[in-house]
């Protein structure tokens, strides 16, 4: 008994979620980028870089760069990792 009113109760929000996901489905096949833009890496670096000259106020570098504030005072805060630096600063040292 309780597993047909499960199954009552699903059927419906399963109809519901059908075209949301052939839509998604869809858009996905034309090559649409689906979410929030990722941040630009170099726009981060040279954030970090007026940063660090201390020339500029942390209001001027948001605005100049466009890294969003909260981005940005999450770069500053965390260690430095990597991934961030510029990719020609992460080729090997050695040879």
């Amino acid at each position: 008994m309780l597993y047909l009113l499960e199954t009552t109760l699903h059927f419906p929000a399963q109809l519901l979620l059908l075209p949301l996901k052939e839509g998604l489905e869809a858009s996905k096949k034309r090559g649409k980028r689906l979410g929030r833009p990722k941040l630009e890496k170099e726009k981060l670096s040279i954030a970090l870089r007026m940063y660090d000259s201390k020339e500029y106020s942390i209001k001027e570098i948001v605005e100049g760069t466009g890294v969003s504030q909260g981005s940005f005072y999450r770069a500053i805060n965390q260690p430095l990792s990597f991934s961030m630096l510029p990719l020609h600063i992460q080729e090997p040292i050695y040879s």
